[in-house]
């Protein structure tokens, strides 16, 4: 027993709060968008921010972002003081497992660079990536005059067809817009 590896020192004090079926949505809308490519460290995560008492996560590989936001539960300082960490793919996994129960709360705290996740006795330690993630604001249009309205599983029956003929590697498929219609384009060699 004295050879087992000592468990990493963690704070118990929460820098922010998420009932479990929340944090687990989060996770769910933006983990698809990490990075497969392990020489990009701060893309082989999820960036949780939080601004005020607003959580944002978002995941990018460098072609696609994801990225929610959704109210945190214990606010940011009276100073505005914004906090930033990427959690790795691996710790997000854990915590969707750790999530399962829908009454619970997780708490998150932060001590040097290390993250722990926190619900009732059950505490997750892991390691923050280090890195600077993307500036994810920059490629978001702040004013964009293009508006549609549609109903979504119309446009998921067609966003499924179209999808089938997309290219293998990119599976790209192109909008376009004009007056009054939406075209779904996709188009492989």
């Amino acid at each position: 027993a004295s050879d087992f590896p000592s468990l990493p020192e963690y704070s118990a004090e929460s820098v922010m709060e998420f009932r479990a079926p929340l944090l687990k949505e989060m996770i769910r809308k933006t983990i698809f968008a990490i990075s497969p490519d392990t020489s990009r460290q701060a893309l082989n995560g999820l960036l949780l921010e939080r601004d005020g008492s607003r959580a944002t996560m978002v995941g990018t590989d460098g072609h696609r972002l994801a990225m929610v936001h959704r109210p945190a539960s214990k606010p940011g300082a009276p100073g505005g003081e914004t906090l930033s960490m990427i959690i790795p793919k691996k710790a997000l996994n854990e915590l969707l497992k750790l999530a399962e129960d829908d009454e619970s709360t997780l708490s998150f705290s932060i001590k040097n660079n290390h993250l722990a996740f926190i619900q009732g006795k059950q505490v997750i330690v892991s390691r923050k990536i280090e890195g600077k993630f993307p500036n994810y604001k920059q490629v978001i249009p702040k004013d964009h005059s293009l508006k549609i309205t549609l109903t979504k599983d119309v446009f998921l029956h067609a966003m499924k067809r179209v999808a089938l003929l997309a290219d293998e590697k990119s599976k790209m498929v192109r909008l376009e817009v004009r007056k009054g219609t939406l075209t779904l384009i996709s188009d492989n060699t």
